[in-house]
């Protein structure tokens, strides 16, 4: 035994001279180093992880995650094991992995600072927003100072309807970056707090604070593409800007800075278009397009004949006994899902709605999209057994029971003085892509209402192609892509439209709301059965948090000006054009 460890204690100096190999760039003698403690003891953590490293730079993944595994299995493991494996999972695309990897981890050894931020950051990569905030106010505890990670909160919290909170962690993180001894910020990380502080503001409804702040950012940086895309989402820009957006982008295409190339493009495109001239904004937008179409592999005719094809699993006779709305027990939290594309309106109308007194809108929820695939994976529906499992008695009541807690527990979260006891509450899920799970959602939560948004397919379209998602939109990179996306997504509707009762799925179009908005908005009211309340004319004096990309526009009093607006842009969108005459 005491040969044992006396031979780990040579290996735990060698492997830190091997470490210092690796970090001046020696890597291969490095790596032939592990290569020779491992021969001699193969149950030596350490020297797995930093040949693991090797191999994953050298493109050999798979050898690499049995190093990983190796590393994080045996008796003297470290957190740096741990740490290693979940970068190189998330490298990999494999952010679930990593999450569990970085749980284990986070078990063992629960005072790690570094273990409890980087799960909390792949907790909100991950879109568990509530758990991220558990974990990095976990990280907090044991280091109060840490402004990485009061900024890691604050994003969770914006990302989570918490704006005023999420502003409150970026003026905390922007106190202990300045004054941080041990980890002092750059230039840079000063920069991208301010923004997501200046995000948030919007978010909360501070636009004219939030436009003060992002000037402010570009007089200490004119080069700072991200605060530009922000500034011109946000407000029109001036010719003096815009010349000024012109000149970076001319740099950046100089240097090859492509992340600072998309987001010029982008936010040229957007002033552009505020300045009436279609033209340039289309060139824009379509050199933005294209560079993050570049960056990830899309199969057009797979997703919409996937999408076309759905409809298939859920036959007409699920739906008839949808009417009977007497069997169905009261739910204190009635789910309310408004699906349709990505720029239909979708904001505008959960705001309306979300003005009730009765009604809470959350958001856009990824509860059941990760319920579907945890149920049923990602492919469904797609093969013969999932024909059988789409109307699986167990599959239904467990997608029921964890959505409806989930709906729980968020309302509870976003407004804690609701008591469900006075009266039934209706929660608003605006997940749009959730027109893909209709057929699942009836026959789980027959007392779901599901609102339909539409607005004119040209107009959705350019809106999409204008916008540089936060979340994966892979569809809308490519203007014949979009538009066959919209027509898949079209015909799926149609079918839903055709066979769900009209008392469980309606219709709203944007172009009747703005020309109406009262008559649209008792209609919609009506649907969901709360009486009506006034305040939700005055939708935006409203300040719930929005954190959509129509988080700007539904501040303001409805406006008609985005109807018809695809009209000058024609002879710029021919390829978008000749997709719909195609998918007719």
């Amino acid at each position: 035994m005491a040969g044992k460890n006396l031979s780990t204690k040579s290996h735990d100096k060698r492997i830190e001279k091997i470490r210092k190999l690796w970090h001046s760039g020696d890597r291969q003698n490095a790596a032939n180093q592990c290569q020779d403690i491992l021969r001699h003891n193969p149950q030596y953590a350490p020297a797995h992880l930093v040949y693991a490293d090797f191999l994953s730079n050298n493109g050999n993944a798979q050898e690499a995650a049995k190093h990983y595994q190796a590393a994080c299995s045996l008796s003297d493991t470290t957190a740096e094991c741990f740490l290693g494996f979940a970068h190189f999972l998330k490298q990999a695309g494999q952010p679930q992995n990593a999450q569990e990897v970085l749980s284990v981890g986070f078990k063992k050894w629960p005072l790690n600072v570094q273990i409890a931020r980087e799960l909390g950051v792949v907790f909100a990569e991950n879109d568990q927003h509530f758990h991220a905030r558990q974990v990095f106010e976990h990280c907090l505890q044991l280091k109060p100072d840490d402004w990485i990670c009061w900024n890691h909160l604050g994003c969770s919290y914006a990302q989570d309807n918490h704006a005023k909170k999420a502003i409150a962690c970026f003026d905390k993180s922007l106190a202990f970056a300045r004054k941080s001894p041990w980890d002092p910020p750059s230039k840079q990380d000063v920069e991208n707090i301010s923004i997501n502080k200046a995000s948030a503001l919007i978010y909360a409804g501070e636009t004219n604070t939030a436009r003060q702040m992002f000037e402010a950012i570009l007089a200490a940086n004119p080069k700072s593409h991200r605060a530009w895309s922000d500034l011109s989402s946000l407000t029109r820009c001036t010719p003096k800007q815009i010349a000024e957006m012109e000149k970076h982008l001319q740099t950046a295409q100089l240097s090859g800075n492509q992340v600072a190339l998309r987001d010029l493009h982008f936010a040229l495109g957007r002033s552009w278009d505020k300045a009436k001239d279609p033209k340039k904004s289309m060139a824009h937008l379509d050199a933005g397009n294209k560079i993050v179409r570049s960056g990830f592999h899309y199969d057009s005719a797979e997703v919409c004949d996937r999408i076309r094809h759905t409809p298939e699993y859920f036959p007409p006779e699920i739906f008839s006994s949808l009417e009977v709305s007497e069997n169905q027990r009261k739910l204190n939290y009635q789910p309310v899902f408004i699906v349709g594309m990505p720029r239909c309106g979708s904001t505008l109308t959960e705001q309306i709605l979300a003005s009730h007194p009765q009604i809470v809108g959350a958001g856009e929820i990824t509860a059941l999209p990760m319920i579907k695939k945890n149920l049923l994976g990602t492919d469904f529906p797609s093969r013969p057994e999932h024909r059988s499992l789409a109307h699986a008695p167990e599959i239904l009541s467990q997608l029921r029971d964890s959505y409806l807690s989930e709906i729980s527990r968020i309302v509870r979260d976003l407004r804690p003085d609701i008591d469900p006891k006075q009266g039934q509450i209706l929660v608003i899920d605006k997940m749009l892509g959730n027109f893909d799970m209709i057929g699942l959602i009836l026959q789980a939560i027959p007392e779901a209402r599901i609102i339909h948004c539409q607005r004119n397919r040209i107009d959705t379209c350019i809106s999409c192609y204008s916008m540089l998602f936060n979340s994966p939109v892979n569809y809308s990179y490519d203007q014949k892509e979009l538009a066959e996306f919209y027509s898949a997504y079209e015909e799926q509707m149609r079918y839903w439209h055709a066979h769900v009762p009209p008392s469980t799925l309606i219709k709203s179009r944007y172009e009747e709301m703005v020309a109406d908005t009262e008559v649209q908005a008792r209609r919609l009211l009506e649907f969901v059965n709360v009486p009506w309340h006034p305040g939700v004319l005055d939708f935006y004096k409203q300040k719930r948090t929005v954190s959509t990309a129509s988080m700007a526009q539904v501040r303001k009093p409805v406006y008609s000006s985005s109807v018809e607006r695809w009209r000058p842009y024609e002879p710029y969108i021919q390829p978008m054009l000749n997709a719909f005459e195609q998918n007719q």
